[in-house]
């Protein structure tokens, strides 16, 4: 799959171009950055690439263009009560987000589906900027697994991982500590003086920050100890959550809350591979200290690196990129004190990310198909208030029905497709997804997407030719489509057989012709239907080409 690919000249048929390269160079990309290149970033970096989009980043330049995507997007939106049925504090249209419960009325079941809805509109509405698949990715990072409890929590907690998306590192390890969330999933609102609970301590050290190294002794993980556990968790003490599935308008949503009588005043004495330090009591701010006492570890900032080059890159670490990739991000990652945003630009511009290997190398994650498919075809998201709400649920389950229910990532450690070999992304792939994607994209090429189990909401493709470049051709129409649905070029061989939907036994101009005489006569609901059957049947088949799935 990676010995070679194709580059489609401008009005020509796919042309073989550079054979597959490998390199494990930090070192700034300077190669052509033309529509291929800017695909390549923007598929890996955002949700829901556009040529739109792909256009302007090319007009931009990389440089310009990691400027865009490494900038907050103008996305505002807040989760808004769209149902309207039983929360009579919240009016339609209003939102939810600071308003307490009301006795005797269930308002959680709308409010999740709200929530859901808004979750997937920031995704779908990211545009051109990677804090959307930033967001998701430190939803991976610190998953929280979402039950029934109050939405308002779970909108918190989403909301401190977008608004810290492309920020400080352990600023945001700072944050979420204490995040409500967090208090609840991993049992720091249960974490007592008495009774020291060591679920965050340990998730802390193993999933968030240090990583678990190979067994040094007995408790010995290199990067730290269970003695280093139990004094993390003894200097954790003291911190709850309030406000929870309240209805108490002095308390408007979830807040962590510090009391001082649960807290553990004594010394914690840390391991030799915390150079032996103590950690002193310190009330309401020891837990700060704790953070920057775990960001002072020589591996701090390893870890995430790592996690960070499957995420964007590529699931295999070798030797070589170990040595090569990850411990010079590591370096910038320490030298910016822990400022994501050098780390992103300084791989998303190098030449090992622009390697042809690494294009469509991974399969794409539930969400990522998903978007990336709609937005490929333009698909239109409904103007009104409901069916985008509905529009957005039905986006929400077909992901589900894939396997990824967005913000619930199945347990502590995330998604496996981020950190269980030797299948990593190719988990996402198997029988029963397999076969939600395919009904997922046979939906949104024929029948149409189904809103609310009853409203059919279909999109045109005919419309979608005035963009491309040589719409009277078909074998323009087949490369264009190719180029949009899909991150690898096709064999000549898989080209023809799709012009073969356009043109079933005949001549190219058999195309020409008919489309040239829906331009000359648009009004011709024949004309119409016809190529836009052949178009439907053209995108339907695409979608079934095994490169559909990579990213």
């Amino acid at each position: 799959m990676h010995t070679a690919t194709y580059a489609r000249a401008r009005s020509t048929k796919p042309v073989l171009a550079e054979a597959a390269t490998v390199t494990t160079s930090l070192s700034p990309y300077n190669g052509p950055f033309g529509r291929q290149q800017a695909y390549h970033l923007l598929r890996r970096s955002t949700f829901g690439v556009t040529l739109e989009r792909v256009a302007e980043a090319e007009g931009l330049g990389l440089n310009a263009t990691l400027d865009r995507l490494l900038t907050d997007d103008d996305f505002d939106g807040l989760p808004i009560n769209v149902e309207g049925r039983g929360d009579p504090n919240v009016p339609v249209g209003e939102t939810w987000i600071t308003s307490p419960y009301v006795q005797g009325f269930d308002v959680n079941p709308y409010r999740q589906r709200s929530l859901q809805a808004w979750q997937m509109r920031s995704y779908y509405r990211g545009g051109f900027s990677a804090q959307a698949k930033m967001s998701l990715f430190w939803n991976n990072h610190f998953a929280v697994f979402r039950d029934n409890a109050d939405a308002r929590l779970y909108y918190y907690y989403l909301d401190t991982l977008r608004r810290n998306a492309l920020g400080n590192f352990r600023e945001l390890v700072r944050a979420i500590t204490v995040n409500p969330a967090m208090l609840r999933f991993l049992n720091g609102n249960q974490n007592l003086a008495t009774s020291p609970n060591e679920n965050y301590a340990r998730e802390l050290l193993e999933l968030f920050t240090l990583g678990k190294g190979d067994l040094a002794g007995p408790g010995d993980y290199t990067t730290y100890t269970e003695d280093d556990v139990r004094a993390i968790a003894r200097a954790l003490t003291g911190w709850t959550a309030r406000g929870i599935n309240s209805t108490n308008a002095d308390i408007p949503y979830p807040e962590p809350i510090f009391i001082a009588s649960r807290h553990d005043t004594g010394t914690k004495q840390l391991s030799a591979r915390f150079g032996g330090q103590t950690i002193a009591n310190a009330g309401d701010r020891e837990y700060s200290n704790v953070i920057d006492i775990v960001f002072a570890h020589p591996l701090s900032a390893d870890y995430l690196c790592r996690k960070l080059y499957r995420w964007f890159v590529y699931y295999d670490i070798t030797p070589e990129v170990e040595a090569d990739i990850i411990q010079p991000l590591a370096a910038t990652l320490r030298n910016s004190d822990f400022e994501v945003v050098p780390v992103l630009r300084q791989l998303l511009g190098s030449e090992h990310f622009f390697a042809m290997r690494q294009r469509g190398g991974m399969i794409a994650s539930p969400i990522d198909f998903s978007i990336a498919a709609l937005a490929s075809l333009e698909f239109a998201v409904p103007d009104d208030m409901r069916l985008e709400h509905a529009f957005m649920l039905t986006l929400t389950g077909a992901c589900a029905n894939q396997q990824m229910v967005p913000s619930q990532p199945p347990s502590v450690a995330g998604w496996k497709a981020y950190y269980q070999a030797p299948l990593y992304s190719r988990s996402w792939i198997n029988a029963a997804t397999l076969k939600a994607r395919s009904n997922f994209t046979d939906a949104i090429t024929t029948e149409g997407l189904m809103l609310n189990n009853r409203v059919s909401f279909q999109h045109e493709l005919l419309d979608l030719l005035r963009g491309f470049d040589n719409p009277s051709d078909p074998n323009d129409v087949v490369a264009e489509f190719v180029e949009r649905l899909l991150p690898e070029p096709l064999t000549q061989e898989q080209l023809d057989t799709l012009k073969s939907v356009l043109v079933p036994g005949l001549p190219d101009f058999e195309w020409t012709v008919e489309y040239n005489q829906h331009l000359a006569s648009p009004n011709d609901a024949g004309l119409r239907e016809s190529l836009e059957r052949k178009l439907r049947l053209l995108a339907k088949t695409v979608f079934t080409a095994a490169e559909a799935h990579l990213s």
